[in-house]
C-alpha cells in the first residue's frame, strides 16, 4: 500500500514539479491532495491522515509554521517536512522547534534529493530492522522501538548551550548537522532523530574495548560542529551493554547529557548526574533584618555545592522553586502580598523560567537578581512602615496640637501627598480618619473620667471647634456627647 502525501504551496510550479517527480513513484507514494494554503491543508490532513505533510512556510492565510503546529498537535505520528527558499533558516528552525522533522531546498529539489527525502521520513521497513544491526543512515528514534544491536556499541548524542543568556528554545538544523558529519560516521554507524529532536550517533563497531578511539572520533565531530553553530557544543558518550536497546541507551545517554549544566566549555560528558541520599534544603528566611546577604549566601552556596557533587539539574531546579514558593508564602503571612501576587501573577511564572536554564552559572545569576528585586522591595516596605509607625506615634502624642498633614509631613521629613499614599496604603484608612479616631478615643475617656465641659474636652483633643467636634464624635460612636454622659 502506497505511503500517501500532501502537499502544501502557493506556488503551482513547485507543486506541479513534485507531483512529476513521483509520477512513476504511484506504488510506493500517492500524492492525495494539494493546496495553496495552510487554511485547506488542515481540512484536508483531518480527512485523508496522510503519512506526510510536504509544506511551504511562507504563505498567505495561514503559514506554514501555524499549520505544523496544529497539525503536531491533532496528528503527532504524521510526518512533516519542510519547502524551503535558501533564506528562510531561521523559519526553517522555528518550523523544526514546532514539529518538523526533515527539509529540502526548493532550488534543489530533483528525483534523488525527493526519493532520499522520502526514504528517511517513510522508510519501506516501517521500523524493522536486519537481523545484522544495519540501519538507515537517518531514522526518527520512535521507528527504532524493539532495534536491539546484535553486539553492544555507544551512542552519542549532541548538546548545545548558548553563549550569551537567551533562555529561548533552539534546536540544530538537524540534516544540516548531519551532512556536515556524515563523513566521519559513515564506515562506523548510523544516525536517528531523537524525542527532543536531538542527533543521536549509534557506533555499531565502537565498545568498551574501543573507547580511546571514540573519544577521538566524538572529539572530531564536536569540534566539526562547533565550526557550524555559534554555540558550546556538547556530546554525551554512553557505552551499550549486552541486550539493550537503541531506546534504553538513548535515555541513559540523555541523563549524561543533562551534565552539560556544569560545564562552561564545549566537551565530551560520560558521567551521569546523580541524586544524593543527603541533599542539603535551601530556605530563604525573612526572620533577620539582613535577609539579603543571608538569601544571597544561601543561594550560591547551594548551587556551588549542586556543582561540586554533579548533582541532578532538575533536583537543583526542583529545590530552587520549592524554596521560592516557600519564601512568596512567608511574604503572604506578613502582609507583604504586595510582593508575592506580582510574582505570582506574572506572564513567565518564576518555576518556568527556572526549568529553562540550562547552565548553572546563568541560573546562578538570575536567582541573585531575582531575590535582590524581592528584598528591596521588602526593604522599602520596612523603610514605609517605619515611616506610618512614625507617623502613627507623632499623632498619639500631639492629639491637641495642630496635626494637618502637611504639618505632620513637614516635621517628619515627608511630602503630604507622599505621607498620605503611604499612610492609606498601610493602614487601609485615611490620614484623617486615623487623626479623628484617635482624638474621640481620647474624647471618650475623657468624658468617663473626668467632668470636663464638651467644649473643654474639644479643645484637649485638638478640636478648635466644639460643633465640629459634636459632629464627628456621633459620627465615630453612634452617639451624642449627652448621650455617651449619661
Amino acid at each position: 500500500m502506497p505511503k500517501t502525501i500532501i502537499v502544501v504551496d502557493d506556488e503551482k510550479l513547485v507543486i506541479f514539479g513534485i507531483c512529476s517527480l513521483l509520477a512513476d513513484q504511484a506504488s510506493s507514494y500517492e500524492i492525495v491532495a494539494t493546496c495553496s494554503s495552510g487554511d485547506e491543508a488542515i481540512k484536508f490532513c483531518m480527512e485523508k491522515t496522510p503519512d506526510l505533510l510536504l509544506t511551504d512556510i511562507g504563505m498567505p492565510g495561514m503559514n506554514g509554521l501555524e499549520l505544523i503546529k496544529i497539525v503536531r498537535r491533532t496528528n503527532p505520528s504524521m510526518k512533516i517536512a519542510v519547502l524551503s527558499c535558501h533564506d528562510e533558516y531561521e523559519l526553517v528552525h522555528k518550523a523544526f522547534m514546532l514539529g518538523a522533522e526533515d527539509y529540502i531546498l526548493k532550488k534543489d529539489i530533483d528525483k534523488t534529493q525527493l526519493s532520499q527525502l522520502l526514504d528517511r521520513l517513510l522508510p519501506e521497513t516501517g521500523g524493522d530492522f536486519p537481523s545484522d544491526g544495519v540501519v538507515n543512515r537517518i531514522t526518527p528514534l520512535s521507528a527504532a522501538q524493539e532495534f536491539v544491536p546484535v553486539t553492544a556499541g555507544s551512542i552519542g548524542i549532541i548538546g548545545f548551550k548558548s553563549e550569551n543568556d537567551e533562555l529561548l528554545m533552539w534546536q540544530p538544523d538537524i540534516p544540516m548537522l548531519w551532512q556536515l558529519i556524515d563523513d566521519d560516521i559513515k564506515p562506523h554507524g548510523n544516525f536517528f532523530i531523537g524525542f527532543h529532536n536531538d542527533l543521536i550517533i549509534y557506533f555499531s563497531d565502537f565498545g568498551t574495548a574501543e573507547e580511546q578511539q571514540l573519544d577521538l572520533l566524538l572529539t572530531k565531530i564536536r569540534l566539526s560542529v562547533s565550526k557550524y553553530v555559534n554555540r558550546k557544543v556538547f556530546i554525551a558518550k554512553y557505552i551499550m551493554k549486552e541486550g539493550e536497546s537503541i531506546i534504553e541507551s538513548y535515555m541513559e545517554g540523555l541523563e549524561i547529557l543533562h551534565g552539560l549544566f556544569y560545564y562552561n566549555k564545549s566537551t565530551i560528558l560520560s558521567v551521569k548526574p546523580m541524586i544524593p541520599e543527603k541533599f542539603s534544603s535551601l530556605k530563604f528566611e525573612i526572620s533577620s533584618c539582613n535577609y539579603q546577604s543571608i538569601w544571597f549566601e544561601a543561594a550560591k552556596d547551594f548551587i556551588d555545592t549542586a556543582a561540586g557533587q554533579f548533582v541532578s539539574p532538575e533536583a537543583v531546579k526542583n529545590e530552587l522553586v520549592f524554596a521560592v514558593k516557600q519564601l512568596l508564602g512567608r511574604l503572604e503571612e506578613i502582609g507583604r502580598s504586595d510582593i508575592s501576587v506580582p510574582v505570582l501573577r506574572a506572564r513567565t511564572s518564576y518555576y518556568q523560567k527556572i526549568s529553562e536554564f540550562d547552565d548553572a552559572g546563568k541560573l546562578k545569576k538570575w536567582i541573585l537578581g531575582f531575590l535582590g528585586n524581592i528584598a528591596s522591595e521588602l526593604e522599602a516596605g520596612r523603610q514605609t512602615s517605619g515611616v506610618v509607625s512614625n507617623t502613627k506615634n507623632y499623632i498619639v502624642v500631639h492629639l491637641r496640637e495642630d496635626l494637618r498633614l502637611s504639618t505632620v509631613a513637614n516635621i517628619l521629613g515627608s511630602s503630604p501627598n507622599h505621607l498620605s499614599t503611604l499612610f492609606k496604603k498601610n493602614t487601609g484608612q485615611t490620614y484623617i480618619e486615623f487623626v479623628n479616631r484617635k482624638r474621640i478615643e481620647h474624647a471618650r475617656e475623657l468624658l468617663q473620667t473626668t467632668d470636663l465641659s464638651a467644649k473643654e474636652i474639644a479643645f484637649r483633643c485638638g478640636y478648635t471647634n466644639p460643633n465640629y467636634f459634636s459632629r464627628i464624635f456621633k459620627k465615630i460612636t453612634g452617639a451624642t456627647i449627652s448621650e455617651y454622659r449619661m
